[in-house]
């Protein structure tokens, strides 16, 4: 910046310009949906598990009160793992941290059907939290990161978009098993195959061609 009136050096650095990938040039690269599948599988399981939370662990042996107690460990636990994921995000590859974010998700869903007391629940309110503080993580990061921030309102407003949509319907399953007396451990143990199959498909995530840091952060 320059005082009014006073033109710039020549030797002044010229400013960038904002790099960014139009929606339709996003649209049509693989890396939206597979950023999109990933985090519409977080978003509909994280939803599950906050929805019936009290309701699993009780049904597990905790009484009502401990149950809930275990909110303010998960929520303890996830501010302080969104600071660590942020830092961890930009130091290590993003096809990697996002695949890890997914397995967090599946350790979610299996460590809370092996709670049996206070102590394995304390485990899992602890590996919830830290899925809460990756999925929060992972929303403001992914879209920037993979398609720059020129038009990035409509790329990451469809994205949130399917996001909602997928909270939307996140606890559905769960609710129909439930009334259809089928097996609820089952049940969670099966819906972790979803972001267990997106963390492989996250590994194919790929630097855009027209980024200018491709060759740097895909190392």
């Amino acid at each position: 910046m320059r005082p009014d009136g006073i033109p710039p050096k020549n030797t002044d650095e010229q400013q960038r310009e904002v790099w960014g990938l139009s929606r339709g040039e996003a649209l049509r690269t693989p890396n939206f949906y597979i950023i999109t599948a990933g985090l519409t599988s977080l978003s509909m399981l994280v939803t599950t598990l906050h929805v019936y939370f009290k309701g699993i662990l009780t049904d597990h042996g905790l009484d009502a009160q401990t149950a809930t107690l275990m909110f303010t460990v998960t929520g303890i636990t996830a501010a302080i793992s969104m600071p660590i994921v942020g830092q961890m995000l930009d130091k290590f590859r993003t096809d990697w941290m996002f695949c890890g974010g997914l397995l967090v998700m599946v350790a979610s869903l299996i460590s809370v059907t092996l709670v049996d007391g206070v102590p394995s629940a304390i485990v899992f309110a602890v590996i919830f939290g830290i899925n809460n503080g990756v999925t929060m993580t992972f929303f403001g990061f992914l879209w920037p990161r993979f398609f720059g921030r020129k038009h990035l309102g409509s790329i990451q407003g469809i994205g949130q978009m399917v996001g909602i949509v997928g909270a939307s319907i996140g606890a559905l399953p769960y609710a129909i098993a439930y009334d259809i007396d089928w097996n609820i451990d089952s049940a969670l143990r099966m819906f972790a195959i979803l972001p267990l199959v997106c963390a492989g498909i996250a590994l194919f995530l790929r630097e855009p061609e027209q980024s200018p840091g491709r060759g740097i952060r895909d190392r």
